[in-house]
């Protein structure tokens, strides 16, 4: 009888991304209507994960569509910025970015009528009013009356906690609005960084055979459907 015996060098898809934002979709707050024009003060009592600390302070939550929108594009609620860094907010992480790993981010933008907009742009910052490092900015403007996905990949520069999120350009008569904040996992397939355990419920199997594999250690590993066996070694006749 022949058999197959298992030096478990296996590969599987893992997600390198176990943080998230604590509030990316805006709806975590105490707001029970639109809050228009909001300071810094103010918003940072409503908004739980969110703080602003722009340089004049008007950031709005919004799930009406009385401004020129039409609802949030995730969920009920959203937020809008104005222009110049006269607003800008940091949303928290639940926990340190890494510096010098990789990460995925995505969230979407649009235009109102009767307001301009321009690029908005990401940092990435140690400190919950500071705006950081630069990670991102979007080559293109948001589109009017049009939920627009954003999504970029970067090297963290730092062992952040906060994303920032400013529209550069302009003035306070410039707005846009921004919502549903998430990390992505671009790549399915790597090989983990850490160290895995894993064993099977049998030191050897005969074709045919079915076995259990445990794999215990690193973060958020799952097994995919083809995965194949690498340094497989035949005993037996």
């Amino acid at each position: 009888m022949k058999a197959l015996f298992l030096l478990l060098f296996i590969p599987y898809s893992i997600n390198l991304f176990s943080q998230k934002f604590i509030n990316g979709n805006f709806e975590i707050h105490s707001a029970l209507i639109d809050q228009i024009n909001l300071s810094n003060d103010a918003l940072n009592n409503l908004l739980t994960g969110v703080t602003a600390f722009g340089s004049y302070g008007d950031v709005d939550i919004i799930k009406s569509s009385n401004y020129g929108g039409s609802g949030a594009q995730q969920g009920t609620w959203y937020i809008a910025l104005t222009g110049g860094k006269t607003d800008i907010v940091a949303i928290e992480i639940n926990q340190n970015l890494i510096k010098g790993k990789k990460y995925s981010i995505s969230f979407y933008d649009r235009k109102t009528p009767g307001y301009q907009a321009t690029s908005i742009q990401i940092g990435l910052s140690e400190q919950n009013q500071v705006f950081g490092e630069i990670v991102y900015t979007s080559s293109e403007a948001p589109l009017l009356n049009t939920w627009t996905k954003r999504e970029f990949t970067f090297i963290a520069p730092n062992n952040g906690k906060y994303i920032t999120i400013q529209m550069p350009e302009g003035s306070i008569s410039d707005w846009v609005n921004i919502d549903n904040f998430n990390f992505e996992n671009t790549k399915q397939n790597h090989i983990c960084d850490s160290i895995i355990n894993i064993t099977a419920s049998h030191k050897t199997i005969h074709i045919g055979d079915n076995i259990i594999l445990t794999a215990n250690g690193g973060g958020n590993h799952k097994w995919i459907n083809d995965f194949k066996f690498r340094g497989i070694k035949r005993v037996g006749n």
